[in-house]
């Protein structure tokens, strides 16, 4: 080499570059190329998922028809003076622990007090708090949607119908338990017939056999001489 040149360090050949394998959607999972199942179990869960699908389409339909009964509903009554928020702020509250809900509600109020925002708002609002009590009609229909609204809850979440908290033959209880019946109704249309369920695949295909070559074959196995 030279006196006074500088030998320059080799560079290293690139590293050979590897393709990714295809990654998993998160809604079809690992693709498998290696399938066992045959076109017609293929079709045929085309088919039930199909049903499914189609039966939660129409679940859906009709929940937004229904809702947008609701909504109508609400108009109409914030047109002849009922506060349709007070409406929907009672729905919501409905299933939690009236304990709680006087809590918070006392809280709220307090806190508009002490922040000398609405001074004296207690006595502004118990002035108008003239509550006209229910008929005896009135308030039996109010207990009786309650009963059915609770079973309805208890239906739709999974709750045996043993949980009935109403005491045998009265009129809760039955109420609960018509409402127990058509939340699990509820429940059968958003998953569809069970006749319907995807069927379970196929065991896969054995292996086919290796056909045994003469050389391997014992002894034993070794065919008679024809003479």
């Amino acid at each position: 080499m030279p006196r006074g040149k500088k030998q320059m360090p080799k560079e290293d050949p690139p590293a050979p570059t590897i393709d990714a394998p295809p990654q998993a959607s998160p809604e079809t999972g690992p693709q498998n190329s290696g399938s066992n199942c045959s076109d017609e179990f293929k079709r045929q869960s085309y088919r039930e998922a199909l049903i499914l699908k189609i039966a939660a389409e129409s679940a859906q339909e009709t929940a937004r028809g229904k809702l947008g009964s609701y909504r109508s509903y609400l108009k109409e009554a914030a047109k002849k003076g009922v506060p349709s928020d007070a409406i929907t702020f009672a729905l919501a509250k409905r299933f939690e622990d009236p304990d709680l809900i006087v809590v918070e509600q006392r809280e709220r109020l307090k806190m508009l007090e002490l922040s000398g925002f609405l001074p004296g708002i207690i006595d502004k609002i118990m002035t108008r708090m003239d509550i006209i009590e229910p008929t005896a009609k009135e308030e039996e229909e109010s207990q009786v949607l309650i009963a059915y609204d609770r079973g309805h809850l208890a239906g739709r979440s999974g709750h045996k119908r043993d949980n009935n908290p109403y005491p045998p033959g009265s009129l809760g209880y039955v109420k609960w338990a018509d409402g127990w019946r058509g939340g699990q109704d509820a429940i059968a249309n958003e998953m569809g017939p069970a006749e319907d369920a995807a069927p379970e695949p196929p065991p896969p295909s054995p292996a086919p056999r290796r056909a045994q070559r003469r050389d391997d074959a014992m002894p034993g196995d070794m065919p008679a001489a024809v003479h």
